[in-house]
């Protein structure tokens, strides 16, 4: 009878161990797919947000696009407004240096020329000497003139050029426009 009792013990143990353990077995199957349940959810809300952000991505390039577009026509005609002046003014510029110089090497030379023509008019100087002056003096004027006329020609060929720019700027900006005009009726 004890032996029976403790078969009947060892039984209900194993009965129970073998319960206890399909118990845990069972828990850890319950576990193992909601752990993959929740991966699955996880990687279907990454795919889905990772199409959102590629979508958003190429929304922002296309806005990007049409912004940049919009800016550029916008404030194309100041841009070429504002090179137009910028040529004027360097050309301005170019004019004023131009002219200073020249005034200057003006100054210059009536200065010399003055230096001379004291030498000329000393009594005690050399005849030899007056006349090398006088031929110095010829020689100077000679080359002023011809410095003032090379100046005057510069400043000829810097508005001819400055005013061939300006023409160039105007014309391409005309063409720009024509061309923008086709575009948008072909698109329409």
């Amino acid at each position: 009878n004890l032996q029976h009792q403790l078969y009947l013990q060892e039984q209900r143990m194993r009965h129970r161990d073998r319960a206890s353990e399909q118990e845990q077995q069972a828990m850890a199957r319950r576990i193992d797919v909601a752990v993959k349940d929740k991966c699955y959810a996880l990687l279907f809300k990454i795919d889905t947000l990772e199409r959102k952000l590629e979508s958003s991505k190429k929304d922002l390039a296309d806005m990007e696009r049409v912004v940049r577009e919009r800016l550029r026509v916008e404030f194309e005609d100041l841009v070429k407004d504002l090179s137009t002046q910028l040529t004027m003014v360097r050309s301005q510029f170019k004019e004023y240096r131009e002219s200073l110089q020249q005034d200057m090497k003006s100054n210059l030379h009536e200065i010399r020329k003055e230096a001379l023509m004291k030498i000329v008019k000393q009594g005690s100087a050399p005849i030899e000497l007056k006349r090398m002056t006088l031929k110095m003096a010829h020689t100077e004027d000679t080359i002023e003139d011809l410095t003032i006329e090379n100046s005057e020609l510069k400043r000829a060929l810097l508005k001819v050029r400055t005013m061939n720019t300006i023409k160039d700027l105007s014309t391409k900006t005309s063409y720009d426009k024509r061309l923008k005009g086709v575009e948008s009726e072909r698109e329409q």
